[in-house]
């Protein structure tokens, strides 16, 4: 939970900081990944490739903030969120919910409110540490 909670502080700052800056062209950027990425959730054969997705989208987001040192400390934060983000994944996408809600978080970034995206972001990144600590809860009681 606390890679989760360290993400959403750093990343919703991110987003922040990039939302003024951001052109249409940033927005292009980050619709054409999220295309991309929902066309891999759709295949098991690229569950490996699901957690690249989710960061190239969401540093797609951040790139316009213009701090290179925070994306690539983000990166690497990622990176070790790997494979609880394909976890989550995993079971969410059958809900339907992995790209809904990366396609909403992009619609609320198009209403180019710092704010209102950094909140969105937030709830995004936090509900997904949330059901991951439930999961694994519920999963060591079953199997302890």
């Amino acid at each position: 939970m606390q890679l989760f909670e360290t993400r959403a502080v750093l990343e919703c700052y991110m987003l922040r900081c990039a939302i003024p800056n951001m052109m249409a062209e940033d927005f292009q950027v980050a619709e054409d990944i999220l295309k991309r990425y929902e066309e891999s959730l759709e295949k098991d054969s690229e569950v490996k490739s699901w957690g690249r997705w989710n960061w190239s989208f969401h540093s797609a987001l951040y790139a316009a903030a213009s701090r290179p040192v925070m994306l690539s400390f983000l990166k690497t934060l990622n990176i070790n969120c790997d494979r609880y983000t394909r976890l989550h994944l995993v079971f969410t996408r059958d809900l339907h919910r992995a790209g809904q809600a990366h396609r909403e978080l992009l619609d609320v970034c198009r209403t180019r409110d710092p704010e209102l995206a950094s909140m969105a972001l937030w709830k995004h990144i936090t509900e997904a540490g949330e059901y991951l600590r439930e999961f694994i809860k519920r999963h060591r009681e079953l199997h302890p």
